[in-house]
């Protein structure tokens, strides 16, 4: 169960890592989010696959091949890694724009309470370099 955990964990870091490396790339969020899903299914996909088909065998033996049945073991890691690597691909994202919106309403509420300008829910509308060029310049 602890290698299904740190595999699953991995791939969920790999994941908004890009992510998080696409926005401050200049990427508006919807872009960075598909981008990265669709640049990051294939190593989440073949690790998956890998795991599982290293699992396959254990579950087609049975107790006479090894003395111990591990069946019920390689099954549970099968299931489990098919369902986190489904739920990676899906969830993960939804959960970063809802966060991401979370963390713009928060302090959309802090700027309101001390007076501040609000900051919009929209995509940025400037990248960073752009912005530094404008700053610059």
């Amino acid at each position: 169960m602890i290698v299904l955990v740190g595999v699953v964990v991995n791939n969920g870091i790999v994941l908004v890592d890009y992510i998080n490396r696409l926005r401050s790339e200049g990427l508006p969020r919807t872009t960075a989010v598909l981008q990265a899903t669709n640049l990051r299914f294939r190593p989440i996909m073949m690790t998956a696959i890998t795991t599982i088909g290293g699992m396959i065998p254990l579950a087609l033996a049975g107790a006479s091949s090894i003395g111990l049945s591990y069946t019920s073991f390689s099954l549970t890691l099968i299931g489990g890694m098919s369902t986190a690597t489904i739920l990676t691909l899906l969830v993960v994202p939804v959960f970063y724009t809802m966060f991401d919106d979370l963390k713009l309403a928060s302090v959309n509420v802090i700027q309101r309470v001390t007076g501040r300008k609000k900051v919009g829910f929209s995509e940025p509308a400037v990248g960073a370099g752009l912005l530094r060029s404008r700053l610059e310049g």
